[in-house]
């Protein structure tokens, strides 16, 4: 009993000395023998009826008169689980913390070192369980208002096994160490979500679909398809592993800018029909170009996620395996739609001038985010 009392008292000191070096919207979770012993650096605005003054940090006095409230929240937006049964909390303790963390530059912003203290909290946790190797997953609710404070980073350590996840309100739970399988079949989701969501992404596959001609081969579609795959593949592999990685704004500005691009040439065969057609081969290659940008788009998002720790190749593949069944999803839709509706007879003389208006307003449209996000770049 002394035994126990003693390494959890030892666990509970070395968790109190890493908590002031934890940079906010950070966790830790230590797993000891039954226990795990959790460090959480959690924005304040995240709790702002807590916020007395308003100003966006958590004095002494503020934690003082709140800490049983803000406890009681805590526990509410960090829960540990074995498989679907709730683990026991033993232990909680929030404290303010009175400097900010040293930002991702290394320097520190004065004003963000104001007395009454930075813009997030600490808090210590231990969580308790009875069988041996728990089916850990987490769920967690507890981001702040900010832009910045939208993503939540939490490790998780296991002996000499370590794994990562990201969080964000839309994605607010994770299972930790799981096999290969289940892992691959979760980034391939991934994937196909964040294709299906991406609309800049799926604003120029339509561009591609829309490629000036009523009726394309298969051929037609393999050789584009294929480029677009393995450009954006070899830039999404070399970003992941820190070959190159632009700054993701220029990369998001030049990603319309590829929209544009494609619109402008779309225009430029429909104007020319009938005299000259753009080769497949050329198309092909300048699909190659502008999907060397969306890997790199790609790779900002997955690096938001996070590559498992343990399986970075995989989970790599599962993710880039999960855009192509979501382009392929969205090809087959759009191809089945316009389909539809060259069949009935009276829409056909709409289909040259439709192709026109389209691909003017996708130009027009990309254009303009283009100037925008130039505009956030600098």
């Amino acid at each position: 009993m002394l035994r126990r009392v003693l390494v959890c008292g030892a666990c509970l000191v070395a968790a109190v000395s890493q908590a002031h070096l934890m940079p906010a919207q950070q966790g830790t979770v230590n797993l000891q023998g039954k226990a795990a012993f959790v460090v959480l650096a959690v924005p304040v605005s995240a709790m702002p009826q807590f916020d007395d003054n308003r100003d966006g940090r958590f004095s002494a006095q503020e934690m003082a008169a709140h800490r049983d409230g803000i406890e009681a929240q805590v526990q509410a937006g960090f829960q540990l689980f074995d498989a679907a049964q709730s683990l026991q909390l033993d232990f909680i303790q929030a404290s303010e913390e009175q400097h900010e963390s040293v930002d991702a530059s290394g320097s520190l912003n004065a004003e963000l070192l104001a007395p009454a203290g930075a813009r997030h909290f600490l808090v210590l946790m231990k969580w308790s369980w009875t069988r041996e190797t728990p089916r850990l997953r987490l769920q967690f609710n507890l981001f702040g208002k900010e832009s910045f404070e939208q993503q939540f980073s939490i490790k998780v350590l296991r002996e000499k096994q370590a794994e990562v996840a990201v969080l964000t309100p839309h994605h607010t739970g994770h299972v930790f160490f799981r096999g290969s399988a289940e892992i691959f079949q979760d980034y391939v989701v991934l994937g196909v979500e964040h294709i299906l969501t991406g609309w800049d992404h799926l604003l120029f596959l339509f561009t591609i679909i829309i490629a000036t001609q009523a009726a394309r081969s298969w051929r037609y579609w393999l050789a584009v398809l294929s480029s677009f795959t393995v450009a954006h593949s070899i830039t999404l592999g070399l970003s992941l592993f820190g070959v190159v990685q632009p700054p993701v704004m220029a990369v998001e500005a030049l990603i319309m800018l590829s929209i544009s691009l494609m619109a402008a040439l779309n225009l430029s065969y429909t104007w020319r029909v009938g005299r000259v057609s753009t080769s497949t081969k050329t198309q092909a290659a300048i699909v190659f170009v502008c999907g060397l940008l969306h890997g790199f788009g790609f790779a900002a998002a997955m690096s938001a996620m996070g590559l498992h720790a343990d399986y970075r190749s995989l989970s790599l593949l599962a993710f880039n395996v999960g855009i192509e069944l979501g382009q392929i999803a969205f090809l087959l839709v759009v191809l089945i739609c316009a389909g539809l509706f060259v069949r009935i007879r009276w829409m056909i003389v709409f289909v040259p001038r439709g192709r026109l208006l389209l691909n003017g307003a996708i130009l027009l449209l990309s254009l303009v985010v283009f100037v925008l996000r130039v505009g956030e770049s600098v």
